[in-house]
C-alpha cells in the first residue's frame, strides 16, 4: 500500500505572519494567484484537513474537495454547519472511511480522532495526498506528530509586524529545500520544501 503523502499549504507575509488574528482570512491580503494556487494545488489533492476556526474564516465547503474538520466537538460543529444548509459526516474510532471513491465530490466530514488514527484511516481508505491548510494549532499538531511531508510557503510582499504565527509553539525539523515558483509579477512565489525528520 503507499503511503499517503501530506503537504501543509499556507500563505505568509515576510514578517512571517498567516494572519493578523485568528479571524483573518487569507484571502483578504493574499494574491488572486496564490488564491487560484490554493484552489488548484488541494484540488489536485483532494482532501483538505483544517481546524474548526480556519473553517469559519472560509464558511462554506471548498468546491470538488473533502474537508475535514479537526474540532474537539464533531457533533455540536455539525449542529451548527446544519443551520447552514451543509451537511457535515462524522469521522469516529470505527469508521471505514471510503473517501477515495469520493474523492471530487465536495464534502465536510468532522473528527476529533487523535491524528495518527486519521491519518491511519486515509492511508487504509487509499487517500494519496492531504493538504493541511490551517491554522497555526493543526500547522503545529500534525508537523510535531510526525506526518508532514512537504511545505509549500506562498511568500506575499506584505508585512504586518505582528499577528498569527505559522506555528503556535516550538517545532524543530529540518527542511530540505525542493524548489520555488514565482506567481506574478508582485514578488509572491511559492517555495516547496521537504521534512526531514
Amino acid at each position: 500500500m503507499q503511503k499517503t503523502q501530506t503537504f501543509i499549504i499556507v500563505a505568509l507575509t515576510l514578517d512571517g505572519f498567516i494572519g493578523r488574528d485568528r479571524t483573518d482570512l487569507s484571502t483578504r491580503w493574499t494574491s488572486k494567484e496564490d488564491a487560484t494556487w490554493f484552489s488548484q494545488r488541494t484540488k489536485e489533492a483532494g482532501i483538505c484537513v483544517m481546524g474548526r476556526k480556519t473553517y469559519q474564516t472560509f464558511n462554506r465547503p471548498l468546491p470538488e474537495r473533502i474537508v475535514i474538520v479537526q474540532t474537539k466537538d464533531p457533533l455540536t460543529f455539525k449542529k451548527q454547519q446544519l443551520k447552514s444548509g451543509v451537511e457535515v459526516k462524522l469521522i469516529q474510532a470505527d469508521s471505514q472511511v471510503d473517501l477515495l471513491a469520493k474523492k471530487s465530490k465536495t464534502q465536510v466530514w468532522a473528527t476529533s480522532l487523535e491524528l495518527d488514527r486519521l491519518h491511519q484511516l486515509l492511508e487504509d481508505a487509499g487517500v494519496k495526498e492531504v493538504a493541511v491548510c490551517g491554522g497555526s494549532s493543526i500547522y503545529t499538531q500534525w508537523l510535531s506528530a510526525g506526518l508532514v511531508d512537504e511545505l509549500y510557503l506562498t511568500l506575499e510582499p506584505v508585512v504586518f509586524g505582528a499577528g498569527v504565527k505559522l506555528f503556535n509553539q516550538a517545532v524543530k525539523v529540518k527542511l530540505e529545500f525542493v524548489g520555488e515558483k514565482k506567481l506574478n509579477d508582485k514578488g509572491t512565489k511559492v517555495m516547496r520544501l521537504r521534512v526531514k525528520y
